[in-house]
């Protein structure tokens, strides 16, 4: 997947505030969702990633504290793609 070096410097930079071990898993949360794209989707560019994708993703997840790091990656590269906050998934369990 080719991700711009804008959109890296940015992760780069996020990582570097805050609890530095909880951001850093974070963002290798960010990094493994977009690997998890390009794999099983053929998708080109994080802004091509869609509901589908966030949705299949967090379903394999095999417990909710999983489910909830991987939700909150979504919503920390949304952030980073400048859509805000995604409101159509949610980590909990139907």
């Amino acid at each position: 997947m080719k991700i711009s070096d804008d959109f890296r410097y940015e992760l780069t930079r996020y990582k570097a505030q805050g609890g530095k071990k909880s951001r850093k898993e974070q963002v290798n949360r960010v990094y493994l969702f977009l690997e998890y794209c390009a794999k099983q989707y053929n998708i080109k560019a994080p802004d091509q990633i869609g509901r589908k994708q966030v949705y299949c993703w967090l379903s394999e997840s095999k417990t909710d504290s999983q489910r909830r790091d991987r939700y909150y990656a979504v919503v920390l590269l949304w952030k980073m793609l400048g859509r805000g906050k995604p409101t159509f998934v949610s980590y909990k369990s139907d």
